[in-house]
């Protein structure tokens, strides 16, 4: 091997060693939020929602989360409910999701520890039912 097929390859390594450790860097910044649990009230009195779950019990970054929502049989058929909103307290739209008739479930975005109300809209934009949501976790740094 020649001297410049010597430095050559400690460059590839020692830019294979920057890569991976930015790479590790990257994927441990911020924090993992652990024991996911999911908490809807009005759940029991809503004619869309039957009920929400965590899709994980993990959470990458730590400030949000795939919950699912099961929804009534006629949620989206007498309902016609096409869209559902995720809204924090006091905020803007978090996520927003489109249905067609006869689904019955939904994956959303949910914000870790912060309370947020799930909507749900019909085919003509007005608000067919609503529930309160919280996602909680144990933060892992």
């Amino acid at each position: 091997m020649t001297d410049a097929d010597q430095l050559g390859s400690r460059r590839s390594r020692r830019r294979l060693l920057r890569t991976l450790a930015g790479t590790v860097a990257v994927a441990s910044a911020g924090c993992v939020t652990t024991g996911l649990s999911v908490r809807a009230e009005g759940v029991s009195e809503s004619n869309v929602f039957s009920s929400f779950s965590s899709k994980s019990s993990l959470s990458w970054g730590g400030n949000r989360a795939w919950v699912s929502a099961s929804l009534t049989d006629a949620a989206t058929t007498r309902g016609k409910v096409r869209t559902l909103t995720v809204v924090p307290k006091g905020g803007t739209a978090f996520w927003t999701g489109t249905l067609s008739g006869g689904e019955t479930s939904a994956t959303m975005s949910v914000p870790v520890g912060k309370p947020v109300t799930v909507n749900a809209i019909d085919a003509t934009d007005a608000l067919v039912d609503s529930v309160r949501l919280l996602v909680r976790g144990t933060p892992v740094p």
